[in-house]
């Protein structure tokens, strides 16, 4: 520590100034007073007067000195009680040896070893395994001028590491040259700086994240609209149902040709909308399950429009699940086949038909064809004009027969063609 200019130069300025008023105003007044003595008297007081000034000058030099002594002790025992009593730790250790000559109360509070083991240790030690040349480089390089060192991790006497901001200056203690440190625990503020910075990452990693959802989400929007658009124009009727059946969606073929409108059917019941009094219960049935099951249906149904009008439609149900695989809905997509349906009762009409023709000519018209064979067999043979006759009238009658079948199948036949000609199969 540095004494300033006026403590340094004010005991011999005192000293001086007492001095010199001594010897003016003295001689002044040993004259006025040794006036009326002799010679001898006079130099008797001369002496009496030096040795006044240099017991007065020695009382005045003492009385500063231990002024300035007091000062000194004082001003000693609190710096000795800021490093005592500092509540961060402090340590001072030589820089020639590197061992520890003095700690504070905190340093052993904080560090868990005593006083005297202190003093039996060197700033090493109180430093993980690994740390001694970059002290070595930082004690090498020093400048004696009070610094910030850093952060650096210290190690206490149970094993347990923590990291420290290090403030130092460079003293001489015990006339050694010594660094002071003073030690602030930071580690919650390094663990705090860490969760920011994960935080930070993490926050990071949500944002772009977040950009890559927001980017998948658009492309996704731009998609679902073209394919929403797609399923609002095609031609096939398209029902999105949740998982209870009831309509959430449908597209404009769907209303167009049923005759509703999407306020009418939305949140109704598919079947109640659709069904009818000539639906196949059965078909009903084996949709319900597969919906409430989860599973696709594929089948023929015959619905009904608002007005009441029959149609059959062909039907795709397929289920919809959310991202857990949990069932979210079913989707029908159909197609009307009433005049498919109309052409297949046509056609089965038709091959009844035939089948009554086949059935006519390989049973009735063969039995009078048998006949009229056998009867024309048998007139052949050399009987009677009375048998002859007889064997005429058969055949006859077996002729009758045989064209009365053959107007029954061309009645048949015409009626088939006739069918066809109204609505052709192909």
């Amino acid at each position: 520590m540095k004494t300033r200019p006026l403590t340094l130069f004010r005991i011999p300025f005192i000293y001086l100034a007492t001095g010199l008023i001594w010897i003016i105003a003295g001689n002044e007044l040993l004259q006025f007073l040794t006036s009326d003595l002799s010679v001898e008297a006079q130099e008797t007081y001369r002496t009496y007067k030096g040795t006044m000034y240099v017991l007065i000058t020695t009382v005045v030099l003492f009385l500063l000195l231990r002024q300035q002594q007091e000062k000194l002790v004082v001003s000693e025992n609190q710096y000795r009680s800021l490093f005592a009593n500092n509540p961060n730790p402090m340590y001072i250790f030589s820089m020639k040896t590197m061992g520890i000559v003095k700690a504070n109360n905190a340093a052993v509070a904080k560090y868990g070893y005593t006083m005297k083991e202190f003093r039996r240790m060197t700033a090493y030690d109180i430093r993980p395994a690994g740390a001694k040349e970059k002290l070595d480089i930082a004690v090498s390089e020093y400048e004696g001028k009070h610094k910030c060192s850093g952060r650096w991790i210290h190690r206490k006497k149970s094993g347990e590491e923590f990291t420290v901001s290090i403030i130092s200056h460079k003293v001489r203690f015990n006339r050694e040259e010594c660094i002071m440190v003073l030690a602030i625990d930071i580690t919650e503020v390094v663990e705090n700086e860490k969760k920011i910075q994960e935080a930070y990452l993490i926050e990071k990693e949500l944002n772009q994240a977040l950009e890559h959802n927001n980017t998948v989400l658009e492309a996704a929007y731009r998609e679902n609209f073209k394919l929403g658009e797609v399923l609002r124009r095609i031609n096939n009727m398209v029902i999105v149902m949740d998982k209870d059946a009831s309509v959430s969606w449908v597209n404009d073929a769907f209303l167009d040709f049923s005759g509703y409108t999407f306020q009418e059917v939305k949140g109704k019941k598919a079947g109640d909308l659709l069904s009818g009094p000539n639906s196949d219960i059965s078909t009903i049935k084996k949709l319900i399950r597969s919906m409430e099951s989860g599973k696709a249906f594929r089948g023929e149904l015959l619905n009904y429009t608002k007005d009441k009008k029959e149609y059959w439609v062909e039907i795709s149900v397929s289920p919809l699940f959310d991202e857990n695989g949990e069932l979210e809905g079913m989707i029908s997509v159909g197609s009307v086949i009433t005049d498919r349906k109309e052409k297949e009762g046509r056609i089965s009409t038709q091959n009844q038909a035939l089948r009554e023709i086949a059935w006519i000519s390989s049973h009735r018209f063969r039995r009078p064809v048998a006949s009229i064979l056998s009867l024309t067999e048998m007139l052949n043979d050399d009987i009677e004009n009375s048998e002859r006759l007889e064997y005429l009238k058969l055949l006859k009658s077996s002729s009758v027969e045989l064209d009365e079948v053959s107007k029954e199948i061309a009645a048949k036949i015409n009626q088939v063609e006739t069918d066809c000609m109204k609505q052709p199969i192909f």
